[in-house]
């Protein structure tokens, strides 16, 4: 039987943990890369293989890049945003479990001209 029909990660979220709710709020499940002992850690316990808990990110640095374009990067095992009707709910777990990921802008100048949105916030009163 292959590793990952019988090693799976799903990421629950708090609402996920009510059926049927988990079919909409909680990502996967997914075949898991990866043991106990890997630098993919994904720990299980017990009998089962279903993971239990792993890395919350990973992040590389080169240090001897670090600040310029392309010298850092990170992933997140699901997405930026905790609101399932958002693009960024999910969008990096295949990434993520694929080993891939993805440049951390650091530079003002590097992150102005590779950013797609911007927000003002202005406090209230003034």
């Amino acid at each position: 039987m292959p590793w990952g029909t019988v090693h799976t990660i799903e990421y629950g979220h708090i609402i996920g943990n009510v059926k049927p709710l988990n079919r909409l709020w909680n990502i996967g499940p997914f075949p898991a890369p990866g043991t106990t002992q890997s630098v993919a850690k994904m720990q299980w316990i017990g009998d089962g293989y279903e993971v239990e808990h792993g890395a919350s990110m990973r992040l590389l640095i080169d240090c001897a890049t670090y600040g310029k374009e392309n010298g850092t990067w990170f992933i997140l095992p699901t997405g930026n945003s905790g609101d399932v009707m958002s693009g960024h709910f999910d969008d990096q777990a295949d990434m993520y479990l694929r080993g891939e990921y993805r440049s951390l802008r650091i530079e003002d100048d590097d992150v102005e001209r590779h950013r797609k949105h911007k927000m003002h916030l202005t406090p209230s009163g003034m």
